[in-house]
């Protein structure tokens, strides 16, 4: 094992170069460390440097535990930087840089005077890669790291002779390798021990030997150079001031601390467990920035707000379809007497009722008249293929479907064999739906009841059914009433198919502030000058639709409404289409969200242009979560990634759905135990979004 002492290189200079062309064959890894601001192609060499002291007790720790493990505090060092590492990127092969000592002359080898120092000693940079990959029954632990680890740095000091510009000629002689170099250095990160001997160097490092070779140092984005000094281990963060801001290094340098001191408190555990976030951030990430605790009425369904506010405004109008409109009063007493009808039908609390119809006001009549009768409904919209709009049908068994009879006509194949559906057509039945009760119903549905199952698509093709509940949508109505925010006087136009859940909020926000919907027909939808030219007659305040639909409209000519608030998702938003809409005199919320999550899980009031190019081409943040819900940024072992760091995004909350239809096994794995604080969400969501 190697120890606090340099380790004696007699091996011939053939041996040696055989050695590194081995060692840094196969492909060289990339260490993709999260920065702040984009490379630039020519770098001014821009520096500066954080410097933390380890108090004696902490340094005294350490050296205990290298002592007991018979390895250099350089090498304990080496294995926390490795896995911190490995944690932020995720990469196992890992190359950290480090600096080596050897002898002037190596066996005539000519080398150049960069590389020599006075005493006779020459500085050499050297690679120190090492493989922490585990197989896949157990996760590798602190320990066997430290041992591997160790392993690299005795390896390295036997072959340290070699010169690293001769291991750079070699590599640039290889085609392939040359490639790979051209793009990036063989390694980003540097840790250096300096002042002192360590298993590289019998005489120790100075800080004026590294300026030696000021070359390579100077292509690292962080240096890292550790010094014992009266009693007391200091830690100086070299890093590249054009891609790191200073929080961020503080950031990184803590969570350096945070692996080391797990690793010393216990060697055993699996470096995937090690925390990386110092006790602070933990708090901010997993409780500060999930603080969003608001009331909202948990004991109504979303028809019932509804019902309220028609008692409110009762001659406001609620609905308007190219020439017909309907009151709040109008709207109210016909959907009550399709419920009715429904319920005569069988339709009551978690009995599900296919919906196949046109964007006309029958639409809305439809919808709330199967969640008054106490249903939950099933969108289908006619414009999909029949084949999966059969599939849905069928694995909805939903006992009855509202249609038009013109859709039945033309989709003879959906209701085929179907001998169990009955089919209620909003436009030829009415006249029978219309000798009802215009009286709310009283279904007894409940808050956990059923709302809707909407099928969204499937990884194996098949359409999945998420099952969304009654107080999941209320939460989120309660929430988008309040931010981005909707008042009576606005009018909001409609565009989105009922097949996809964010039309739940063009069609209830309005419905349960006293608001107007504007609902556009399919045809206006999908014409941006059509759609522009009612956006702008209707007197539109808010639009929610799609990027595609935004570059729709601009495409057309477009030139926006002053105030008109527009709510853009379903895609991530580019800055490109952000300024253009922002140009256009109009506010602009991102939102984002899966199905799973009921509609919209974080919202973003979008600014002004930023100004790096980076800031430029990136995405709009997804915000802060709404109401009642909680975001969590988590590796693969669901530990928590720090600010920056890739993991992927869990949701929990109220608005989380129940599950999947007819699929145990997928809602399982999609929806987990909460590992936080179960008080707040059961359970969490896997989103699969990075």
């Amino acid at each position: 094992m190697v120890t606090g002492t340099t380790i004696e290189s007699k091996i011939h200079i053939t041996e040696q170069r055989t050695y590194w062309q081995q060692r840094l064959s196969g492909g060289l890894p990339v260490l993709e460390i999260p920065i702040d601001y984009p490379r630039l192609s020519v770098s001014s060499g821009k520096e500066a440097t954080e410097v933390i002291k380890l108090d004696r007790e902490f340094w005294q720790d350490l050296k205990t535990f290298s002592a007991r493990f018979k390895v250099s505090p350089f090498n304990v060092l080496l294995t926390a930087f490795k896995i911190m590492w490995l944690r932020y990127t995720g990469i196992e092969d890992i190359i950290i840089g480090s600096v080596a000592t050897s002898l002037k002359e190596t066996r005539g080898l000519k080398t150049s005077q960069q590389w020599e120092h006075k005493g006779g000693v020459r500085i050499n940079p050297i690679a120190l890669r090492t493989d922490l990959s585990s197989d896949e029954s157990s996760d590798i632990s602190g320990k066997e790291v430290l041992k591997r680890v160790s392993q690299t740095v005795e390896e390295a000091a036997l072959y340290r002779d070699y010169p690293f510009e001769e291991v750079l000629k070699g590599m640039n002689s290889n085609e392939e390798l040359a490639e790979e170099l051209a793009k990036a250095s063989i390694f980003q990160v540097m840790l250096v021990w300096c002042d002192q001997p360590f298993p590289l160097s019998q005489t120790g490092i100075s800080e004026a030997q590294l300026k030696e070779i000021s070359a390579y140092t100077s292509q690292c984005d962080i240096v890292v150079v550790a010094k014992e000094k009266e009693g007391k281990l200091t830690l100086s963060w070299e890093y590249n001031t054009e891609l790191f801001k200073s929080d961020s290094i503080r950031r990184i340098l803590g969570h350096f601390l945070s692996v080391l001191q797990a690793m010393i408190a216990n060697p055993e555990q699996s470096i995937a467990t090690m925390p990386l976030l110092t006790e602070a951030e933990r708090q901010q990430l997993l409780v500060e920035w999930n603080d969003t605790s608001a009331e909202y009425p948990q004991d109504k369904c979303i028809h019932q707000l509804f019902e309220e506010q028609a008692e409110r405004t009762p001659d406001a109008v609620a609905v308007v379809f190219e020439e017909e409109q309907l009151t709040y009063r109008e709207l109210n007493q016909r959907a009550n007497q399709l419920a009715h009808y429904l319920q005569e039908l069988g339709v009551g609390p978690e009995v599900l009722v296919g919906i196949c119809v046109e964007r006309t006001h029958l639409m809305l009549v439809g919808l709330l008249g199967i969640l008054k009768a106490g249903g939950a409904y099933v969108p289908l919209d006619p414009a999909y293929p029949q084949e999966r709009l059969a599939y849905m049908l069928e694995d909805a068994q939903a006992p009855v479907l509202l249609t038009h009879s013109s859709l039945v006509t033309n989709q003879e194949s959906l209701v085929a064999d179907k001998e169990q559906l009955t089919i209620v057509c909003l436009d030829t039945d009415w006249e029978l739906i219309s000798q009802q009760s215009q009286g709310n119903t009283d279904s007894g549905v409940k808050p956990e009841n059923l709302a809707y199952t909407i099928y969204t698509s499937g990884s194996t093709g098949k359409p999945k059914g998420v099952q969304i509940p009654h107080q999941g949508v209320v939460n989120f109505l309660s929430s988008m009433a309040q931010r981005p925010g909707l008042r009576s006087q606005d009018t909001l136009v409609a565009v989105t198919t009922i097949s996809f859940d964010i039309a739940g909020l063009e069609l209830y926000l309005p419905l349960s502030v006293g608001a107007k919907i504007v609902l556009v027909s399919r045809e206006v939808a999908s014409s941006g000058q059509l759609l522009g030219k009612l956006i702008k007659d209707s007197d539109a305040t808010v639009m929610q639709a799609t990027p595609a639909t935004w570059y729709l409209l601009l495409a057309s000519g477009w030139e926006g409404i002053p105030g008109l608030k527009i709510l853009c998702g379903g895609e991530a938003l580019p800055r490109k289409l952000a300024d253009q809409l922002l140009d256009r005199k109009a506010s602009l919320w991102n939102m984002y969200g899966p199905t799973e999550a009921t509609i919209w899980s974080t919202v973003h009031e979008v600014g002004k242009q930023r100004q790096s190019q980076q800031a430029k081409d990136a995405p709009e943040s997804i915000g802060q979560p709404i109401a009642n819900t909680q975001i969590y940024i988590l590796d693969a072992h669901l530990m928590p990634a720090p600010v920056g760091v890739a993991g992927e995004l869990h949701i929990g909350g109220a608005g989380l759905a129940r599950g999947y239809r007819n699929r145990p096994d997928l809602t399982k794995e999609k929806f987990i135990t909460n590992p936080f604080d179960q008080s707040i969400s059961e359970r969490l969501y896997k989103t699969g979004d990075l």
